[in-house]
């Protein structure tokens, strides 16, 4: 199964394959009185690998960390974003973040190996949590 990311702005056009990323993760983390929903948190964390990153595209790598430096202040802080997993050139399941934004970026490196990881956390705007858009499963192309 493969991956794929795209982020597009104002600023910023990324596209990177299963090649650079390792995969993702989307959490909802809802308060725990189901009255206090004004605290609820989804974040989407995506990982990739940073050799492939720079060896295929080395522009994404300068543009992700110049997303992650822009202050929430800025306009240009939110950004859409989508990640699929595709099985048979088709999409299974696919998160969109219509205005994401970088919640933390992170790099990690194995000391042992040399082999380097990329984190990336986003996290809708507040008030546009309700535009998250989550593509369920397709039934037909991958049985459960």
């Amino acid at each position: 199964m493969g991956l794929s990311l795209s982020v597009k702005g104002a600023n910023i056009d990324i596209q990177l394959s299963e090649y650079e990323i390792d995969g993702f993760d989307f959490i909802y983390g809802a308060p725990e009185s189901k009255y206090a929903k004004s605290g609820d948190e989804r974040c989407l964390r995506i990982t990739g690998r940073i050799s492939a990153i720079i060896e295929n595209n080395p522009v994404a790598l300068a543009s992700i960390r110049e997303w992650a430096n822009i202050g929430r202040t800025s306009t240009d802080c939110y950004t859409f974003v989508k990640v699929a997993a595709i099985h048979r050139e088709e999409e299974v399941r696919a998160i969109t973040f219509p205005e994401a934004f970088v919640k933390a970026y992170e790099e990690k490196i194995d000391p042992h190996t040399g082999q380097g990881q990329l984190v990336l956390s986003l996290m809708q705007k507040p008030d546009k949590r309700t535009d998250i858009i989550i593509d369920p499963f397709n039934q037909e192309v991958i049985s459960l």
